[in-house]
């Protein structure tokens, strides 16, 4: 009854529900919590104080995000959807879709959809998208790379390293690439290196 009774309380707290959100949120990385208690916080955060989360600062997102707890994940991914544009290098990002909660995957694959003039100019750290544990982001990865972007936005470094993976379906995209994008002047760049390549194919 106290619980519920909070949801009108929040509604007259006016501007002191942004500081009131990061409390919540801190309160979230206790282990002690009474059952129920850390579900009703979410419901909170979700509902509620919603409009306020987005102040939570940024050290803690990721603290949430990199947490083994499911319930501190899946705050850690709605800050995400709260803050697509949340400053986060692109190898960051990359390594975010090789995470093991598939939300996180996904708000992930979000912000690289929304960042496409950013990925561009650091196509070198982006490809590392190819190489994520998982199949969907790799399959992602194939989608994103093939139609947001142009022959031109790949460097033929860029172009080896997408063949140089250990994953053979990373390999076969990378060769398939390399075929669309094919400039002779670049030719020799290609056969010095790719002729030194471990795998025959």
């Amino acid at each position: 009854d106290l619980r519920s009774n909070s949801r009108a309380l929040i509604a007259r707290l006016g501007d002191t529900r942004t500081a009131l959100a990061s409390q919540v949120v801190e309160q979230l990385f206790r282990s002690d919590l009474p059952e129920g208690v850390p579900s009703h916080l979410l419901s909170l955060l979700r509902l509620e104080l919603s409009e306020f989360i987005s102040e939570v600062p940024s050290a803690t997102l990721w603290r949430l995000i990199r947490s083994k707890r499911p319930i501190l994940q899946e705050v850690g991914v709605f800050l995400l959807q709260k803050r697509p544009y949340e400053p986060i290098e692109i190898s960051a990002l990359a390594l975010l879709a090789s995470h093991e909660t598939k939300a996180v995957r996904e708000a992930a694959w979000a912000m690289f959809e929304q960042r496409v003039a950013q990925v561009r100019l650091q196509l070198g750290e982006a490809i590392l998208l190819l190489d994520a544990r998982w199949d969907d982001s790799r399959n992602f990865a194939f989608h994103y790379f093939k139609e947001k972007f142009e022959p031109s936005d790949f460097s033929p470094d860029v172009l080896i390293a997408m063949c140089d993976s250990i994953r053979p379906d990373v390999q076969a995209f990378g060769q398939q690439m390399l075929l669309r994008c094919f400039e002779e002047r670049y030719g020799e760049h290609y056969l010095m290196h790719l002729s030194e390549h471990p795998s025959p194919a």
